[in-house]
Formats: structure tokens, sequence, C-alpha cells
């Protein structure tokens, strides 16, 4: 995940709680405090409605209060239409502190800045309470602009005016460095404001925070673009200098250590930074969770388990998902299923993901009651199962050749409102293939065409692998000469399919042809390909072309 966009490190960034400890916002004034509507059709009201209804009240010779006024500028900002707002305030006679907030964030959001600070000095001016919301809109405006270092002078005016940052301030800035798009560049900026004699004015805290936002930038540049080394070294130069490091640094180089299944790497980095006095949150040990189940390693899974729940975390839907995830690919079904038990026991509610893997996991072994059940549970909790769900449960219904069940679940599906896709109609015709039923899989793959899904690669070798398995290896081999007319290229399944049925029929000459023909078509043959030539041509007293 290290090539994710910046709206997703900065979703990941929130959630590490790095910005422990920072003063909430407390307004000091009244006027801070933004009534609700008192009717929830305000909460419904349409962009024009809201427009609409705002022109009426300016225009009105009715006092109408801010509040009310603030409402109905809040649905056309949220709705995206910043210049629409910029016009409806001008018509304002009065203002609050919410009224600046929506303009700045309006100003911000058309990177027109500038105009956001002259707004900022109208507060000023008017005596109003400023509040910490509008000094997030405004280094979110500037860092879209990626002002970042004048972003950072904002964070450190803004205590002067009793502001202090909250997640949001250290999220938006994070997002910020993430925009620069270069390691290096972020470095500089750290050096420069660790060396600006005005940050370190603004307190040690302060200038403490910003370090390690900064540096977790560079860590998580590094470790994204490979440079490991690179990374555990500037950690180990940090540590040295006093920086604290926070847990979005550990996180990446920990997520990197599991995803390239070195657990030995990522246990180490993960007891490094308890040593170092930071501690896990649920992210954290969600990580570790997903990065031992997938490797197999049940056992240090479950001790990351339950030093979680001994530490204060709460496992979630992500925790036992890794573990439901883990236990269904190593084939513990009965563990899978205690660990779905104990979830719902603890009041987790498991979502579409658990019940997917659950029923792949069942109807994978055979264990078709057990999966039409948790089909039926899922529904009758209302959880929509979705494209992928119905894909598992038909795939494996047709691997057990349950054509009935199967032709059930796929009008369900149907019914559902849920497009059955390319995958939907591979398992169902890769399983009538390998079932002798070869016209009711032509007419899946004529029912596909009809929908407009093309069939792939898949699609073909499904038919062709089945009709070799059953000897009709010369309508396997127009197969394979009509998927080459569309455009999809056969590759080391197809031939290996051919290879094989052919060599079983005794038209071994047909075999070595299509050996040789993969490879000078760019195919390299593997072991299945050396072993079906080499088999069939000992069989009929032959021995390999030396070609």
């Amino acid at each position: 995940m290290f090539g994710a966009p910046p709206a997703e490190l900065r979703r990941r960034f929130l959630n590490t709680k790095i910005a422990t400890n920072i003063k909430r916002e407390k307004p000091s004034s009244s006027i801070l405090k933004n009534p609700k509507p008192k009717s929830p059709r305000a909460t419904r009201l349409g962009l024009n409605e809201a427009i609409s209804f705002f022109d009426a009240m300016v225009s009105s010779k009715t006092h109408q209060p801010i509040y009310k006024k603030n409402n109905l500028l809040a649905v056309v900002v949220q709705s995206g239409r910043f210049y629409d707002a910029i016009r409806m305030y001008r018509k304002l006679d009065a203002y609050d502190i919410r009224t600046f907030n929506l303009l700045v964030n309006c100003y911000s959001s058309v990177c027109a800045i500038g105009y956001g600070f002259g707004a900022l000095g109208l507060v000023l001016k008017r005596g109003l309470d400023v509040n910490v919301v509008l000094f997030n809109t405004l280094i979110k405006g500037l860092c879209l602009e990626k002002r970042v270092e004048e972003a950072f002078w904002v964070l450190c005016r803004m205590q002067e005016f009793g502001c202090f940052g909250n997640e949001k301030t250290w999220t938006t800035l994070y997002g910020g460095l993430c925009s620069l798009g270069d390691w290096e560049v972020a470095v500089d900026l750290c050096e420069k404001m660790e060396a600006s004699s005005f940050v370190i004015r603004a307190g040690s805290d302060i200038v403490s925070k910003i370090n390690s936002v900064c540096y977790s930038v560079v860590i998580e540049d590094l470790v994204r673009k490979g440079l490991i080394a690179r990374a555990e070294q500037l950690m180990a130069e940090l540590r040295i200098k006093g920086v604290v490091l926070d847990l979005f640094a550990y996180h990446s180089l920990i997520h990197f250590w599991c995803g390239a299944v070195d657990l030995e790497k990522a246990k180490s980095t993960f007891s490094e930074m308890k040593e170092h006095g930071i501690p896990p949150n649920e992210v954290t040990y969600n990580i570790m969770i997903h990065g031992l189940c997938r490797a197999r390693e049940f056992e240090d899974a479950y001790c990351v388990f339950d030093e979680m729940k001994k530490n204060g975390s709460v496992p979630d839907d992500v925790t036992y998902n890794s573990f439901i995830y883990g236990l269904c690919r190593a084939g513990k079904l009965g563990e899978a299923r205690h660990m779905f038990d104990e979830m719902k026991h603890n009041a987790v509610s498991p979502d579409v993901v658990t019940y997917t893997l659950l029923i792949n996991c069942f109807s994978s072994a055979n264990a078709f009651e057990e999966a039409f059940h948790l089909l039926d549970e899922m529904k009758r909790n209302a959880i929509s199962p979705n494209v992928l769900t119905y894909n598992t449960f038909i795939n494996g219904l047709c691997r057990a050749g349950k054509f009935q069940e199967t032709r059930c679940i796929f009008d369900e599906m149907v019914a559902g409102m849920i497009s059955p896709n390319v995958v939907t109609y591979n398992s169902l015709i890769n399983g009538l293939s390998r079932a002798g039923k070869f016209t009711e899989a032509r007419a899946a793959c004529d029912e596909m065409n009809s929908k407009g899904i093309l069939p792939n690669a898949v699609t073909y070798n499904s038919m062709i692998n089945g009709l070799c398995l059953a000897g009709h290896v010369k309508e396997a081999y127009h197969i394979c000469r009509s998927m080459e007319e569309k455009g999809i290229s056969p590759n080391i399944i197809t031939y290996n399919s051919l290879v094989r049925g052919f060599c079983q029929v005794g038209h071994w000459d047909v075999a070595v042809g299509l050996f040789k023909e993969m490879a000078r078509g760019g195919v390299s043959p593997d072991v299945v390909s050396y072993s079906s030539v080499i088999h069939g041509l000992c069989n009929a007293g032959l021995r390999m072309p030396n070609s």
C-alpha cells in the first residue's frame, strides 16, 4: 500500500492518532455554539431550495437569526458550489465566526487563500473569537497550493490566539507534506523549521510535533520507494537527535515487513517501537495480526491479540476479519467459526467481508449447509451480499457439481439487482465444462456475450480444459484458434491443456507441434508441458525431437 494516494495516506495517518495530548478547541464565546436547525427538513434541503430560502431570508424585513442563514450557506458549501456561497455571503448584513469559517473554506477550496487571510483580518477587526476551525481551513488552503512552509507558520501563530492544533490540523499538514512528492524536499523543510527561531519561540511542544509529522512523511516516502535501509538509518539518526517518532513512522515499516512476509523484521520493529515508549494502538495491532495470520503464524497472532486486549485496545471488525481470513486460507474452519462467534459475542458486527470470507471457506470445503446458513444470516442482519459473496458461493457449488443449487444462487443474485460479471460466468463455465456439460457451458458463454461481458482467457481455458479432459480435442483446438481471432493470446494453461489432451488421445505429432508453437510464441514451457509431451512420447515408443 505504499503507492496509496494522499487521501488514503491522510486517512491512515488520522487512524494512528499521533496527535495525542493536543488541546481540543474550547470556544470562549457562546456565539461559537451554532444551534442545529429545529426542523429535520432543514437537514434535507436541496441545493436550489437552500439558495432560494437564503435569498428570501436576506430580502425579508423580518429579522432572521444568523445561525439559520449559516445553515443554508453550509448546504451550498457542502455541495461544492463555492462561488455561489461567496455571492451569498456578500448579501449578509450580520456575521458570526461560523460565517467566516464557511467563507474561508470557500476561498481555500478554490485556491484563493489570499482572500481567506483577508477574511481572517475581518474576523479580528470585528472582535470575533477566532477558533481552530478557521486556522485549520487556512492551513488546508495553503497545503492545497503546496505552500506547506507557510502552513507551518500559521500553525505557530495560531497559539497566539489561544488556539491549539487538533488531529485535523496535523492530518492536514501531513497531507500537505505528502503533496510535495519528494522526501528530500520534506527533509529540507523539516530542518528549516527546526532551525527557525520563530518556530522555537512557539514552544518545544510545537517543535516536537512538527518534527514528528515531517519526519513521518519522510520515512513513509522512503519505505514506499523501497529505500528501507535508508528509512531505518534515518530513524536511528533521529533517535540520537532526540526526535520522538510517532506511530505512523513505525506503521509504515511494520506494514512493509508484513507485506514482504519478513515477520521477524516486523516483530523486531514492533518491539523496538514499544521499547522507545510508543504504545501500539488498534491500527498497530491490526497490522501485526493481519501479517501474522497471512503468514499462518497463528500462535504469534493470538499472542498479539491477547496483548491488544490486555492493553485496553478494543479488537474491531478488521482484527477479526484478519483472523478469519488467515484461518480460512489455512483450512481451519473450526477456529474461523470460533473467531466469528467471539466477534459477535463481543458486540463487533460482522460485515459483508466477514460473511464472504466464511462463505468462501465453507463452500470450498463442500460444507454447503453451513454456507447457506451464513448467507441467510447475513440477509437477516440486513447485510446485503455483494457480487464477490455470490461469486465465491457459485464457484464452490460449481466445483462440487451442484448445478441446481448454483442456478438458485444465480437467480437470487440477479433478483437482488446484482449483475453477474466475468468471474461469475467463468465459474459457471468452468464447472459445467469439467462436468462434461458442454451445451450448457456454451449457453453460458453466449449469455455473457449477449450481456456485453467479454470472455477472457480464463473463460476459453475453462472450456478448452473441459473438452480436452473429455477427449474432444479437435473442438478444443478450434476454440483456441477462435480465441486468437478475438485478440486473446493463448497462455501456458491453454497450451498445457491442449498438449496433454492430444497426448492422451495419441496425437503426439499435434502435441509436439503445439509444444513448439508455444515456444515460438514466447510462452515458456513449464514442468507440466514437458511432462505431458515426454509421457505421451514414451507411451508411443518415441522420443523427444532434438529441436
